[in-house]
């Protein structure tokens, strides 16, 4: 009796564990259907009412407004006051040329300045817009890898938590066979550190997984304490094998070249100093008193232009000029530096990106089922009891660190993807 008990227990044991190997080897491929946070979900809450990008939509309108104004003319200036008074009386009507004026000025800038002025801040308002957009693909760029940093512990866990039902199996069916006789006791403490060092493991993983949520707060607040979803995130790009032309219409190039459009108006403003600025002012006179023959005096109406004369160039106006070209080349050459940084980071992405799927291939079409199989063969041939436990448990090891190696590899690719998204200025 107490052997066909034994008889069955060791069945239902190895049966367990086979389940366990079966969940191990297609669990990965199970996902479930719960509402949990996906990607997108993250992205667009990153997105809703950030700060850092506002705070440029805000500058780029405060421009806009600004352009406006500078395309006006200045105020006029309203002119009131006495002239010829006489000191001796005070009396406005002693003297003919005594006068109360009214009077308004109006000044004019010199050339095409008001229309360049505007042209300037237009063209700055559209670099602090394209600054505006490279903020948000940072922003998508940071949640995309935050988020796949969580997914990656989350999806490792998973596999952990997979393995150590099958060495919790495995420890039972040892402590059996210890029991029976056809186990050493050195094979049950091995496969208790074995699962030791699993739980060891596990606690790493789910540390790393809270400091990715941590991050992920930033983001998108309390919302990244929210479960993750078992789906794969879906995260492609149009650009893996466009050229470098792709890095031309990147939102920092972009600015740059609106920083150009803003730097060459502000040289032909600079020009526009040469050109005289001239004022017109208008005054009307009042006199009182009368003339000898006792008739009203007359008043008196005043026109007067007002002419700027740029006669000393030398270290006014070409001072000027030289400044702003000096500005303008500082931009060019700004502009080129950026594009060879581009083009490198994008180079070597690419290149990342290429080697990630052939090794992501090697294990889809090798690897693992290579350790999936092994692991099958260790477990039969410890089932016929051809090998030991060490045997089964390194095979076991394998497999999941196999797999490990694979979601890293996989989450690897997608990280190169998003990187590659943000440097061709792709957005959601």
């Amino acid at each position: 009796m107490n052997n066909l008990l034994a008889t069955h227990a060791w069945r239902t044991a190895m049966a367990s564990l086979l389940c366990c190997f079966v969940g191990l080897a297609f669990g990965g491929q199970i996902d479930s259907a719960n509402a949990a946070l996906t990607l997108q979900q993250a992205e667009t809450l990153a997105l809703e009412d950030n700060p850092a990008i506002s705070r440029f939509a805000h500058q780029r309108k405060a421009l806009q407004e600004e352009a406006v104004s500078a395309g006006q003319l200045p105020d006029p200036q309203l002119k009131i006051g006495v002239m010829s008074l006489p000191v001796d009386s005070f009396d406005f009507r002693q003297e003919p040329m005594t006068q109360a004026q009214f009077g308004i000025k109006q000044q004019f800038p010199p050339g095409k300045t008001r229309h360049i002025r505007k042209t300037r801040l237009q063209f700055a308002a559209n670099a602090q817009g394209a600054i505006e957009q490279d903020q948000r693909l940072k922003t998508l760029l940071e949640v995309r890898l935050n988020y796949l940093d969580l997914f990656h512990q989350h999806r490792a866990l998973e596999i952990l938590e997979q393995t150590e039902s099958v060495f919790d199996q495995l420890a039972e069916i040892t402590l059996d066979y210890y029991a029976s006789g056809q186990a050493r006791q050195h094979d049950v403490y091995q496969v208790d550190l074995e699962a030791s060092r699993l739980q060891e493991r596990m606690i790493q993983v789910k540390r790393i997984e809270q400091n990715a949520r941590a991050e992920l707060t930033a983001w998108i607040g309390g919302e990244a304490d929210s479960e993750v979803t078992s789906h794969w995130p879906e995260l492609t790009t149009n650009s893996a094998g466009a050229g470098g032309s792709v890095l031309e219409h990147h939102p920092q190039v972009t600015s740059l070249d609106a920083q150009t459009k803003a730097a060459e108006a502000a040289v032909g403003l600079a020009r526009q100093r040469y050109k005289p600025g001239y004022s017109i002012d208008l005054t009307w006179g009042q006199r009182s008193g009368h003339n000898p023959d006792g008739s009203s005096r007359d008043d008196f109406v005043s026109l007067m232009f007002n002419i700027d004369l740029p006669v000393f160039r030398a270290n006014r106006q070409d001072r000027m000029v030289e400044a702003e070209l000096a500005s303008l080349d500082a931009i060019a050459r700004q502009r080129d530096d950026l594009l060879r940084r581009l083009a490198s980071a994008h180079a070597g992405e690419l290149a990342s990106i290429r080697y990630q799927r052939e090794q992501l291939r090697l294990y889809e079409e090798h690897l693992l089922p290579e350790a999936r199989d092994n692991a099958d063969a260790a477990l039969q041939a410890w089932q016929a009891a051809l090998t030991d436990v060490t045997t089964l448990m390194r095979a076991q090891i394998t497999e999941y660190e196999m797999k490990l190696s694979q979601l890293a590899a996989r989450i690897d690719e997608l990280k190169t993807i998003a990187r590659i998204r943000y440097l061709a200025g792709e957005d959601l």
